[in-house]
């Protein structure tokens, strides 16, 4: 009875976090923590189901029903604590990799038009070396 019981307690915690989250725009650097939550509560759900530690037995709720519940409450908690802040990690990521693919193209296109410059200066020395040529010769 205890795992299904601490099981639900983090259930409730991860929720509770998820909804502080979604209220307030709170981003405490709980994200260690929520990661150790998830996988404690998968931990405990396996360790009840081993041990057939079902909870709600004794208000006639069958033990096979607690247990579906749970690895769907279990699903819903690790996708909104975990897979729900990490797809949008991964979509900032994304957007600051295709800024950062713009600056590279622009330099490209900056460095292009400094090496036309840089290929110019011969033909410059050389007409400077023309024009000081005929100065002297004068």
């Amino acid at each position: 009875m205890i795992y299904m019981l601490l099981f639900w307690m983090i259930i409730l915690l991860l929720i509770m976090f998820v909804v502080l989250n979604k209220i307030t725009r709170w981003r405490g650097n709980f994200s260690g923590v929520i990661d150790f939550l998830v996988v404690f509560q998968a931990l405990l759900l396996i360790l009840a189901l081993l041990t057939h530690d079902p909870l709600f037995t004794s208000l006639g709720v069958e033990p096979w029903w607690e247990l579906t519940v749970g690895v769907l409450a279990g699903g819903f908690a690790l996708w909104k604590a975990y897979f729900d802040p990490l797809k949008k990690k991964v979509y900032s990521l994304d957007r600051e990799m295709g800024e950062v693919k713009s600056d590279i193209s622009s330099m490209k296109i900056d460095i292009a038009s400094i090496k036309n410059k840089i290929e110019c200066l011969p033909r410059l020395e050389a007409d400077m070396a023309f024009i000081k040529e005929k100065i002297v010769s004068r």
